[in-house]
């Protein structure tokens, strides 16, 4: 401890998961996951060299923390944090806001999950190219981790933010990707989608017959929808069922999740990924019942 300073987190998955404990160096600090004490709760450790200032550790701790959303996606819970052996009793609290997902979103808990927490995915390198792209995309990428912390929103206005956060990742930084004439919100759109296509394709996951529609009439409610909201024109066909809106921002949240994987070096677990195709299937499939 004297030469180094040091963060420990613990953090709830909300689920049991397989065992894990893996750990890699990044500059001059160590980081380490691992989940002994309880499969259902993740510890956090950063040791860094104490020239590195504990609010730098801090700042690699946020990093981390967003990544997990990727993997997992929602926000395990910060249950406890301590800064050099002595814990901050006040800091989860304090911060509970800026990086958390409301029950009816993680509810799901396991079936969210797009990989696992693992060296493969969380390692110096995706950590390295996360930091990256974060400082380029910040305040896009903060739009889609807000939403997820709305508790009391219509799920029209959820969709609606979450789309143009989505529309904003890709403008940012890939508008040069695409053709001048499809730089439109349905273009950029469908640009960000790409990966969740490709395996959609790849592991016959049927996503899009999940909800009932096409991934072309999905495309096209999404714009429509969006547009109805920003400009308030009653003419326009939209999604308009509160079912329609959360399986719809779930589809578009994948896809977020699957092209920020793909841009940092996470990988995708296929079987995951069909884990959740069924189970958008058969809460529509519920709901559509009722």
């Amino acid at each position: 401890m004297e030469n180094n300073h040091e963060l420990i987190a613990f953090f709830d998955l909300k689920y049991t998961h397989m065992q894990f404990d893996f750990s890699f160096a990044f500059g001059n600090s160590v980081i380490s996951f691992d989940n002994h004490a309880d499969h259902s709760q993740l510890r956090l450790c950063l040791s860094g060299k104490r020239n590195m200032g504990i609010e730098k550790l801090k700042d690699i701790f946020f990093f981390l923390w967003e990544m997990l959303y990727f993997c997992i996606g929602f926000f395990p819970k910060l249950q406890y944090i301590s800064f050099d052996g002595v814990e901050d009793q006040l800091y989860p609290k304090r911060i509970a806001r800026h990086r958390s997902t409301t029950e009816n979103l993680s509810l799901k808990g396991s079936y969210n999950r797009l990989c696992g927490i693992s060296i493969e995915n969380l390692n110096g390198v995706t950590l390295r190219k996360y930091q990256a792209l974060k400082a380029e995309l910040e305040t896009a990428l903060n739009s889609i981790f807000a939403v997820q912390s709305y508790k009391d929103i219509y799920g029209e206005h959820r969709l609606l933010l979450a789309s143009q956060a989505a529309e904003g990742i890709i403008e940012g930084k890939y508008d040069s990707a695409i053709a001048k004439a499809n730089r439109s919100f349905r273009g950029r759109i469908e640009f960000l989608f790409a990966p969740l296509l490709t395996a959609d394709r790849k592991h016959k996951t049927k996503l899009f017959r999940s909800i009932g529609l096409t991934k072309m009439k999905y495309f096209e409610l999404l714009k429509e929808t969006r547009h109805f909201y920003t400009h308030c024109n009653r003419e326009r066909k939209r999604f308009t069922k509160g079912t329609e809106f959360v399986a719809d921002y779930w589809i578009l949240s994948i896809a977020v999740r699957l092209f920020i994987m793909q841009e940092i070096g996470m990988q995708y677990d296929g079987q995951l990924l069909r884990i959740n195709a069924l189970s958008i299937a058969s809460w529509m499939t519920k709901y559509r019942k009722q």
